[in-house]
């Protein structure tokens, strides 16, 4: 855990410069009000409390909860989505190595569904708001009213997360297929898009903006709730490709990204047991 905080650090000094301090106190409530509700369930459920908040999984959860999130919106969102990342998308399923679902992802979902008008203003320039970065489709709109400025800082902090990743993977703490997986998925999937609709974003904003970076390194190689196979970490990766570029392009939802890794998720037992070996 130490060394994917590590390789996590220059993006989250970046996002701090991006955002400022209201982003540190997001990222501080978020760990905080997740260890108190980690705490609580194992106190009820009779586990011991120490070991698994020594663990560092929700501070893991925290961060890439908070990273999706802009850092504008009212501190108890933070909270709330805490609430369903580890009490209803962890610790009600067993805790963790039981969980089906992404953590992270279900709390921002929720968040999403549930508070739109707060998930989706991110500030990208002095008293300027707009449609939150990872929606791809409505940059083009304000890189014509504003300064590049605050979509370089995006596209920096993509960069930065591509780094910690390959760091992960050089570290042999990620899975190399899974990330590798689902950026090809990005790439074919953008490329015949660009081919058939008139409408669809080039190959470069595809990758470059949005959560594709973190959710390929960070996100989908999560451990507990990812393919556990060899083949199936191919098919898995590449699901969530095609899903985040079919809901970037077919949905009105912002970027994809954690209803892609739900559903993957929901397949990943049906694809370990097609591809385990007998």
């Amino acid at each position: 855990m130490f060394k994917v905080y590590l390789s996590a650090l220059p993006a989250l000094v970046l996002f701090t410069l991006w955002q400022g301090l209201p982003f540190l106190l997001h990222l501080a409530i978020a760990s905080i009000s997740g260890l108190a509700f980690e705490a609580i369930v194992l106190k009820l459920r009779n586990k011991p409390v120490l070991p698994a908040l020594q663990d560092g999984s929700v501070l893991l959860t925290a961060m890439l909860l908070v990273v999706c999130m802009p850092a504008s919106m009212p501190w108890w969102l933070s909270i709330i989505g805490m609430f369903f990342a580890v009490v209803i998308a962890k610790q009600l399923f067993g805790g963790l190595g039981h969980n089906i679902f992404n953590p992270a992802m279900v709390g921002y979902a929720v968040l999403l569904i549930s508070f739109p008008q707060y998930l989706t203003q991110w500030q990208v320039a002095d008293a300027v708001t707009s449609a939150t970065p990872l929606d791809l489709r409505q940059m083009g709109e304000y890189t014509a009213s504003i300064t590049w400025q605050p979509f370089q800082a995006i596209l920096w902090i993509n960069i930065a997360w591509a780094l910690g990743g390959i760091f992960l993977i050089w570290q042999k703490l990620i899975d190399w297929r899974i990330p590798v997986s689902m950026l090809l998925a990005v790439v074919i999937s953008s490329l015949l898009l660009q081919f058939f609709a008139a409408n669809s974003l080039p190959l470069f904003w595809q990758l470059g903006f949005g959560a594709t970076i973190v959710g390929a390194f960070y996100i989908a190689t999560d451990p507990v709730t990812a393919s556990t196979t060899h083949t199936g970490r191919w098919i898995y990766g590449s699901l969530i490709g095609v899903l985040m570029i079919s809901i970037r392009q077919f949905s009105a939802y912002p970027d994809g990204l954690a209803f892609a890794i739900i559903l993957a998720n929901l397949c990943v037992p049906l694809i370990d047991n097609i591809t385990s070996k007998r």
